[in-house]
């Protein structure tokens, strides 16, 4: 596996580097391993047009109103994506598959607090409500079908993932100071933690993410560090510290890894993204605080699909920047 750190400097805090008209990090002449793609703030932004039949129903009916306001949590799969907003209390859909776009907010369920995202490997999204104390559950094109894990008795679930080997559901219950591991049709098999400092416990854990192998990486946000987990629930090892130096943690909040197995780790009071290899050194941070492509405002989550594209909510922004991880081929 080849890695990073050979070719990134480290780089903290520091403004993006524009390159043949591309921003990258780290700027020239250091070999770019990271690109800004895009930014997403409504359906024309991936050229998702209006059907026929919608701009009737508009003119009879008056325009819907468009656009990510507070975006929260991401879900990606096969070109569909998810993002719950907290001011709209729903989420977008956005289909580039079926060149299709969507804004749901339930009628039976409503959303109050939908903070949570992640679809299954047969498609079904999950969406968490730490305020309803709830995990719902929507098919594919955003109709509710239920609730996973009925009757469980959450706390604050927060952050939702689904392994990649056997569909299992992970479930971080933020005030329960625990992470819960379903079967994929709502059975809890295993859960994790109690409220400490100890290896295996946690203070407020919030973001998860299922590596390739079963690996379990969990955001244990108050403790500012990043805990590593077997798909059993065995207490591997942990990184990171409070503080403001180069690869230290103030406020933790979500992880996600790429192709290569890289730990991407978002700060929201750092606005920036750190990346770590896996044994949690860092090797390269990019963004700041700021409204232009590759800064932040309060980030609150981040998504690496099977393309290595870098979906991070830039929340206090009110859109979804996409980023490219450059492999080194």
């Amino acid at each position: 596996m080849r890695r990073i750190a050979s070719t990134i400097v480290i780089l903290l805090l520091l403004p993006y580097a524009a390159w043949a008209d591309e921003l990258t990090w780290p700027p020239p002449p250091e070999i770019s391993r990271i690109r800004f793609v895009q930014e997403v703030r409504g359906p024309s932004d991936l050229k998702i047009k209006k059907s026929f039949f919608k701009k009737i129903w508009e003119f009879i009916a008056g325009d819907e109103p468009e656009g990510i306001r507070r975006p929260f949590a991401i879900a990606v799969r096969k070109d569909r994506i998810c993002v719950t907003d907290v001011i709209l209390a729903g989420f977008h859909l956005f289909d580039l598959i079926d060149n299709n776009y969507k804004i749901i907010v339930p009628r039976k369920a409503r959303l109050t607090s939908p903070v949570g995202a992640a679809f299954t490997i047969d498609g079904r999204l999950l969406v968490t409500d730490s305020v309803m104390k709830k995990v719902l559950v929507f098919n594919g094109k955003g109709g509710l079908t239920g609730e996973f894990a009925a009757g469980f008795p959450f706390l604050r679930p927060t952050a939702v993932a689904v392994s990649p080997l056997d569909n299992s559901v992970w479930i971080s219950d933020t005030r329960a100071h625990q992470i819960f591991k379903f079967s994929p049709t709502g059975e809890k098999l295993l859960s994790l933690g109690k409220r400490g400092t100890n290896d295996g416990e946690f203070n407020y854990p919030t973001g998860i993410a299922i590596g390739k192998d079963g690996r379990v990486y969990v955001c244990d946000t108050l403790n500012a560090r990043l805990q590593v987990f077997s798909e059993t629930g065995k207490f591997l090892f942990k990184f990171g510290r409070h503080g403001d130096s180069t690869g230290d943690f103030a406020n933790p909040k979500a992880v996600a890894l790429d192709g290569d197995g890289h730990i991407y780790i978002v700060d929201g009071l750092f606005d920036a993204v750190q990346i770590f290899d896996e044994k949690g050194r860092l090797l390269l941070v990019f963004g700041q605080r700021g409204t232009k492509s590759g800064e932040f405002y309060v980030p609150s989550a981040i998504v690496i699909d099977e393309k290595d594209r870098i979906f991070v909510s830039d929340s206090y922004n009110g859109r979804i920047q996409i980023f490219q991880y450059l492999r080194e081929y």
